[in-house]
């Protein structure tokens, strides 16, 4: 039974974090439209991809963080933070995050 209560109560709080970045997201987002939207992407993924490795890491399954996914977000907050004009790391980012996905989405018929 605590178990269960505290796996509730877990969902709760995850829901309840969920829904507040996601306000705090739209808020910001309307706030300043021009350049919020790379800068909350790029504060927001590292926090949270540490959180999922720590979680990972507990369940003996942080390799799973090595996916290409992973990657490539760190390829396009480069890209946008470090080489905003360079059009090969354009077409890189664009690569890594659309072309193995519809690639994979072929092969896997998912």
């Amino acid at each position: 039974m605590k178990s269960a209560y505290y796996r509730r109560l877990y969902d709760k709080v995850v829901y309840m974090l969920g829904i507040l970045l996601l306000w705090n997201f739209a808020f910001y987002l309307g706030r300043y439209p021009e350049d919020f939207i790379f800068n909350y992407f790029a504060y927001i993924s590292f926090p949270l991809v540490a959180i999922r490795w720590i979680h990972y890491f507990k369940m003996k399954m942080h390799y799973y963080l090595t996916d290409l996914c992973y990657y490539s977000t760190i390829l396009l907050i480069y890209h946008v933070h470090f080489e905003p004009t360079s059009e090969a790391m354009l077409r890189m980012t664009f690569l890594f995050s659309n072309g193995c996905l519809a690639v994979s989405i072929m092969a896997f018929r998912n």
